[in-house]
């Protein structure tokens, strides 16, 4: 038996042929009941196993949004109020997820990855470098040393 090639509507028609076959729908779910083998519906479809399988498998992965929603998405008050002196004064010394977690409580319908964060610090060209301490000796004790 050889295979040719299938044009996008007889692969479409074959795809529903093969799912209707298999779980007696073209949109199953995890957990469907299992009608026929790949074995059976290579031979009735006329297709590979290994594309039956594939066919099969596929319709059953969870689909995934490709598109970040916009809400998801930082606007500009945000991104201001991260890149702005007094936040990144009050934010030295801390680690990036703790970071994250600041801005969420101070914006709590949206959140940012450490991943994020650290990308858009260095777009602006934050630099997040160590801050020097000193201790400072009180007054009396600077006039025994002199």
């Amino acid at each position: 038996m050889k295979f040719t090639k299938l044009d996008r509507q007889a692969k479409e028609e074959v795809r529903r042929a093969v799912l209707l076959l298999r779980y007696r729908t073209t949109e199953p779910r995890a957990g469907a009941a299992k009608y026929m083998s790949y074995a059976r519906m290579s031979s009735v479809v006329g297709q590979p196993y290994n594309t039956v399988q594939h066919l099969c498998r596929e319709a059953l992965k969870t689909k995934r949004r490709k598109s970040v929603s916009s809400d998801r998405k930082l606007e500009q008050p945000q991104i201001d109020f991260i890149l702005s002196r007094d936040t990144l004064n009050l934010w030295a010394g801390r680690t990036l997820k703790e970071r994250c977690m600041l801005f969420h409580r101070k914006f709590p319908h949206k959140r940012i990855a450490v991943t994020s964060l650290r990308r858009l610090y260095l777009q602006s060209g934050v630099r997040r470098k160590l801050v020097r301490q000193e201790k400072l000796r009180p007054s009396h004790v600077l006039d025994n040393l002199e």
